[in-house]
Formats: C-alpha cells, structure tokens, sequence
C-alpha cells in the first residue's frame, strides 16, 4: 500500500490493492473504506461543498457487518473470507443507487451517517495510515503504530470535549456527530491499539470512550430526542457499534473498567429502539450484558451526566498529554522518515512541503 499524493479530484479515492503476504493486509485490501468506495454512489454526484453537516446521507452496509454475519455462521456454513469480500463488494454494486443521497429520501435505508460524521471518519481513517510504519516501509519501534492510534482515539474524544462546550442550534448535533465518528472509526479499526504495551491507558481509554458515549446519550436525553423516531437517526447503530467494539475487546483481555454498557443498553431500551435498526446481532449484544435501571440514568438537568469534566481531567492528569499529531510519520522531517526507512530514503520524497502539511497523501 505505496503511499502517493492524493489526486485533487473531488472524487472518492479508489480502492487500493496491498499486499496479501498475511490476513490484515488481505482485510485492508478488501475493506477499500466503504465510505470511499468507488463504485459505491460517488459521493460527488452532489456538490458536497453544498451538503450541511447536520444532514443525514445514506451510506454503504460496512464489511464489518458482513464479516459478523459470517461469523455467525455455523461452522459447515461459514465462508471463506474471500466470498465474504465478493459478498459486500456485489451488495456495494447492486444498491449504488442507495449511497450518499439525503437519509430522508431513503427512509428504508438504515445505514445512514451525518456529514459531519462522515467528514470526520474520513479523515482519521486516513490519519490512521499516517502512524503506521509498515504503510512507509520503515521500522521505528513495536508499539509506535498503537500509540499512534491511541492518539487518534484520543483526539477524536477531544473534538467530542469541545463540541461540549458549542453554544447554539447545531451544538447538540455536532455532540452527536463527533460521537458517532468516534463509533465509525473503532468499529471499523482493527484493534491494534489494544496490543499496546501500556495496558493501564488503554483500559483507561477504553473506558473514557464509552463514558463520551453515555455523555452523548445524556444530551440527546436532555434534548427530548431519545425516541424511536428521533431526529437523530443512528442512534441504535452508534450504540450497538460501540457494545460490538467494547466486548471485542473483552475477548482480547480488556475487561476492566467497561460498566458503561449496562447504562448504555438502558439508554437504548429507555428509547425504545427496535435492535433491527442496529448492526448485525444487535438483540444477542443488547442481552448479552444485564442493563442497568432506567431510573440509574442521571436526571435531565444534571449539567455534568456521567462526571465527564472530571473522568477527562483524571485521564490527562495520569497521561501527561494527549492528543496531537506526535506519531503522525507525514509530519516528521526528510531526514527523519529516510533514518526509519528500510530503503535509507524519504519515502514521502516525491510530495512536496505544502502537501505534506494539508494531508495530501493517500494509500493505493
């Protein structure tokens, strides 16, 4: 997966070939980010510069799903991964015309996505390229890769701290939709991060994740919009994405600190969302944990549900810093990216300054 100047196209970027020398390359390979998908409704059939980010749009059923839905197949019927990829890539085919028009054209169509969603999960799929060695033909160190990625959630929870704080119409929208990019990107992220060396932050991480998602629910509460018919239409994906992504992660030996489902299913059964509006399996992983009460739900008027100011604070008091650009291999210098480089080059030597600096680079 070579790494070239993105072209100024307007359109989605292709499909990538990589290599398939072990499974996660054959997964990056197929994955294509179904938000990018070539085939998949090009997005700029609209003028996306005229697109609001509070308006939903139909997007692609992620491979995640399908893969899921694989999973769940009994032994003697499940597939090869390979079927799994042609599976998602005729379904991507055969319902282009359903991707990216307004959700309120499509009403059947539950996959659906704020733009400002979109826009985000867009760019921090493509950050998370930006921190992997084996993207640039390099070697740093083992764990730079996860802290990398640990940097990325960390700024995603962030944007969501900040758009707390926005006053005005949009502010809950824009709550929600940083959540909802946050949900988007660790359900379809391998969880890489979670190898990392320092166990401790990642558990702690873990758990702030999920308590900006009990943030999250509180304000859309408190707005009167945690109904079925909500105007804030993946509410149930966002939810049962972020249960799929938490107890994955109990199978890789992340347990603590992960209490936030109970609340988080008493949410959804508070708003009486049908688990069909959810991802593949929704109702086993809406039961698959006890929720808690409904009347364990902060009030309405509580200004800080879920002690959020405070369990941020904690994490950056133990962290030190958070956030940043730090382990993004396109900021480094020249001199630096050729120490690392196998090759003893600049793999970035053909992009210049200026696009380096505006994120102008791509995998293909």
């Amino acid at each position: 997966m070579p790494p070239k100047k993105k072209q100024n196209t307007g359109k989605a970027s292709e499909a990538g070939e990589a290599s398939r020398s072990h499974q996660n390359d054959v997964n990056q390979e197929h994955e294509h980010d179904h938000l990018h998908h070539k085939d998949a409704g090009n997005p700029m059939k609209r003028d996306t510069a005229k697109i609001p980010d509070n308006e939903y749009v139909c997007m692609p059923r992620p491979l995640k799903d399908f893969e899921e839905e694989n999973s769940a197949r009994g032994e003697e019927d499940v597939k090869e991964m390979e079927e799994v990829y042609e599976e998602y890539e005729k379904a991507l085919e055969e319902g282009s015309e359903k991707y990216f028009p307004p959700a309120k054209d499509r009403p059947d169509w539950k996959w659906v996505m704020l733009w400002e969603t979109y826009k985000g999960y867009r760019d921090y799929r493509n950050r998370g390229h930006y921190c992997n060695p084996d993207h640039f033909d390099m070697y740093i160190y083992n764990d730079f890769y996860s802290y990398g990625l640990i940097e990325i959630i960390e700024n995603m929870i962030l944007d969501f701290d900040a758009a707390l704080k926005k006053k005005g119409d949009n502010a809950l929208t824009s709550i929600w939709a940083k959540m909802a990019t946050l949900a988007a990107w660790l359900s379809s992220e391998d969880d890489y991060f979670a190898m990392c060396e320092d166990g401790e932050r990642v558990v702690q991480l873990c758990s702030l994740a999920g308590n900006a998602l009990l943030r999250a629910l509180a304000a859309i509460d408190h707005a009167g919009e945690l109904k079925a018919d909500s105007a804030f239409l993946d509410i149930p994906i966002v939810i049962t994405s972020m249960l799929r992504w938490s107890f994955g992660l109990v199978d890789g030996g992340v347990e603590e600190e992960q209490e936030w489902r109970k609340s988080a299913i008493a949410y959804f059964n508070k708003g009486k969302f049908s688990a069909s509006k959810g991802i593949f399996n929704s109702q086993k992983l809406l039961e698959k944990e006890k929720a808690s009460s409904e009347n364990t739900l902060p009030a309405k008027d509580n200004k800080d549900p879920w002690n959020w100011k405070k369990r941020l604070q904690k994490y950056k008091r133990q962290q030190g810093r958070i956030g940043g650009r730090h382990f993004d291999i396109t900021k480094m210098t020249r001199k630096e990216r050729a120490g690392y480089a196998f090759k003893g080059k600049d793999p970035l030597q053909d992009i210049s300054e200026k696009d380096l600096k505006a994120d102008c680079v791509e995998f293909v």
